[in-house]
């Protein structure tokens, strides 16, 4: 997993997780903007909600620094484009 330690690192390599604060009311996907793409996850696995969030490294591949559309990030959700 590619999780940058350095200041410099980090303003290239970063992400932001947005998710539904009531799932099935607010909405039901989780959504990720990294500094290379946008994704968005069904949110079926995990349920994130309200004070359940994604962890940091949820959309990266356990064998891989990025993960790809359609592919399953550490969390066990598929993460689309």
């Amino acid at each position: 997993m590619y999780l940058p330690q350095n200041a410099e690192e980090q303003e290239k390599f970063w992400s932001c997780y947005a998710w539904p604060v009531e799932r099935g009311h607010t909405g039901l996907r989780a959504m990720v903007y990294t500094s290379y793409q946008h994704f968005a996850a069904f949110n079926n696995v995990q349920k994130y909600s309200g004070d359940k969030k994604p962890d940091r490294a949820a959309t990266i591949h356990p064998k891989q620094k990025y993960i790809r559309s359609g592919e399953y990030g550490r969390d066990g959700e598929m993460w689309v484009t």
